[in-house]
């Protein structure tokens, strides 16, 4: 089914989906900087798709600071208190935004 479908061919998910838009806004992810606003299972799986393409640094912000920091930790990045995102928004080439928030 695969094969004659081609079903397999496309971006399975939300975030690869994003990385795949970013690739073709920027020529190349290298020397990026990347904002991810929220620290649940598609953050981190932005995350891996950013890095393997090549995003230099990885900001990550979070309502709980210890998620942002663990997460961060884990792509070598930095975490970056809430209430403090405007810093991270300026120094963000690529931001993606994945909450499980019930307010905007």
């Amino acid at each position: 089914m695969r094969t004659e479908t081609q079903i397999g061919n496309s971006a399975v998910s939300v975030s690869s989906v994003a990385v795949d838009l970013a690739k073709k806004i920027f020529e190349t992810l290298e020397e990026k900087t990347v904002l991810l606003i929220g620290a649940g299972e598609m953050s981190e799986l932005a995350a891996q798709h950013l890095v393997t393409g090549g995003v230099r640094k990885v900001l990550v912000s979070n309502r709980t600071y210890d998620r942002a920091a663990v997460l961060a930790h884990q792509f070598n990045g930095e975490a970056i208190p809430f209430e403090e995102m405007n810093v991270g928004l300026r120094r963000a080439d690529i931001v993606i935004s994945a909450t499980d928030s019930p307010q905007y």
